[in-house]
């Protein structure tokens, strides 16, 4: 059985002034198997200055918790006087009675506050529950179900992957909403991106690594969040739930195909010319991908591969071709494989062994030049028995010279 370590290492920064609290909370983990590694970070959280609201008028003043990068990042500067955060209100009773569902609150000038084009005021007697959404709802991305509920659904394309945030601000008081009511956004997923790297493209043998995309595997594609719980005072604002997956799926029920998904990139040669350093040279794959924090399913060195000889837990891939300084292809995972009449794309995997939590990034890190493991192999083989390149290097042993043999020998007369 093959062991797996983990190294972890928990730094965090706080930094406050009057104007603006800012909360830096940074996980590294390193994980000693095929030199697959990521980080988790969540980062800045900035709450708005507060300044008064109108007597009795709704309004709010809202901060996002984490920053990302990327085409679709939703920061406090995504709310806007032209495009705002959607809002619905409930009474704090027991049937949760709707006040007001999925109004839009933009920004109020040069304000910290944002407000709704028809007003909304403080029921005469009872507290509200508020909770709100950015970007929009899509129904087959991301709805809005029962009051405290969310179902997030990522695309299957990635270039669409987009940075949902919700909040929610619970029995919340009219006395206690003089200067707007607070709001906690927070990011719904994970935010998932590669890195890549040969290790051998500066040692003898000059092994060049050529990738061409990336994957997410046996994973569940969507969840549903409740929110439980929110906090709304000075810098401990912060909004809570947590996950259900009874719906979705890690793997084709018929097939055992592991969901996941996946993005093509433009080819990414890893030089075999030896002119690196000894980790070769980190360069991103493609784009990140923001999907649903869960728990993950494990694999370790004794897993077996399931129906249809589909591996059984949660991986990283790369399509990937790695070549030797002759360019004799040493391993090829860029083909196909048809099992049952159907055919799948071959990867390079490296199992994941971290869960995804909401409002983290996490940055995998990975040395290609190992070959990592097949997706499809045999069914009830273990890992191991799956490589994509072992390693081997030709060499000779008990290299031999024969004696030379005594002969008979006879002349020949004239």
């Amino acid at each position: 059985m093959r062991r797996f370590y983990a190294l972890f290492m928990c730094v965090t920064e706080n930094n406050n002034n009057s104007k603006q609290i800012t909360i830096m909370n940074k996980q590294i983990f390193i994980l000693a198997m095929a030199a697959l590694g990521f980080v988790a970070c969540s980062s800045d959280e900035t709450v708005a200055s507060q300044t008064n609201s109108e007597a009795n008028e709704i309004s709010f003043r809202p901060s996002v918790a984490g920053k990302t990068r990327g085409a679709t990042e939703t920061t406090i500067s995504s709310f806007t006087e032209l495009s705002g955060f959607k809002v619905s209100a409930y009474l704090n009773d027991a049937n949760k009675t709707s006040y007001f569902t999925d109004v839009e609150f933009r920004k109020d000038g040069s304000t910290s506050n944002y407000r709704s084009t028809m007003k909304y005021y403080w029921p005469a007697t009872g507290n509200l529950n508020f909770v709100a959404y950015y970007p929009d709802t899509y129904a087959n991305e991301f709805s809005h179900g029962t009051w405290n509920q969310f179902t997030f659904k990522p695309r299957e394309s990635v270039e669409y992957h987009k940075d949902f945030v919700i909040a929610a601000t619970l029995d919340r008081t009219k006395a206690a909403s003089s200067t707007g009511v607070p709001l906690a956004f927070k990011h719904l997923g994970s935010w998932i991106e590669l890195k890549v790297y040969n290790s051998k493209g500066n040692v003898a043998g000059n092994m060049k690594a050529t990738v061409t995309g990336w994957k997410l595997g046996y994973l569940y594609d969507g969840g549903t969040y409740t929110i439980t719980q929110s906090t709304a005072s000075g810098s401990g604002l912060s909004t809570t739930g947590s996950w259900s997956y009874s719906t979705f799926d890690r793997v084709g029920l018929s097939t055992g195909y592991p969901m996941g998904y996946t993005e093509t990139v433009d080819a990414i040669s890893l030089s075999n010319d030896g002119a690196h350093d000894t980790e070769g040279e980190k360069v991103s794959v493609g784009n990140a991908m923001i999907i649903v924090p869960q728990t993950t399913q494990k694999i370790t060195g004794t897993s077996t591969y399931g129906t249809n000889g589909f591996l059984t837990g949660a991986f990283i891939a790369v399509k990937l071709q790695i070549t030797d300084g002759q360019d004799h292809v040493l391993a090829n995972a860029t083909g196909t494989e048809t099992i049952s009449a159907e055919t799948y794309d071959q990867w390079a995997i490296w199992p994941i062994s971290n869960d995804w939590v909401d409002g983290y990034k996490y940055t995998y890190v990975i040395d290609v030049s190992q070959g990592g493991y097949k997706q499809i192999g045999v069914e009830d083989q273990t890992l191991n028995q799956h490589k994509w390149l072992d390693g081997a290097e030709i060499y000779f042993s008990s290299v031999t010279v024969t004696d030379w043999a005594a002969g008979s020998a006879t002349t020949v007369n004239p």
